[in-house]
């Protein structure tokens, strides 16, 4: 879940809730010029522009943005998990 506060000076602010797993498994990023924020069960690294995802457990190779991305990277598939973050 997402929501929107606007200050009286007109700066927005985002603040999103998270259940105690997807805080666990959630890592900030610069991707783009833009903070991101990354969930995943995998371990995340950068090596310049691009993003790692490593686990011995193959079902835990998958992440979603917040925002969501515009464009969905090759390789990977768009999927509808955090549909609720579109809301903001």
């Amino acid at each position: 879940m997402a929501i929107r506060v606007r200050q009286t000076n007109g700066t927005e602010v985002k603040i999103i809730v998270l259940t105690r797993e997807q805080a666990l498994n959630a890592w900030k990023a610069e991707i783009a010029g833009h903070e991101q924020l990354i969930l995943s069960r995998a371990q995340i690294y950068f090596d310049h522009d691009i993003l790692h995802l490593s686990s011995a457990d193959i079902s835990e190779l998958s992440a979603e943005f917040f925002p969501p991305q515009a464009h969905t990277p090759s390789g990977f598939a768009r999927t509808t998990k955090m549909a609720s973050s579109n809301d903001t």
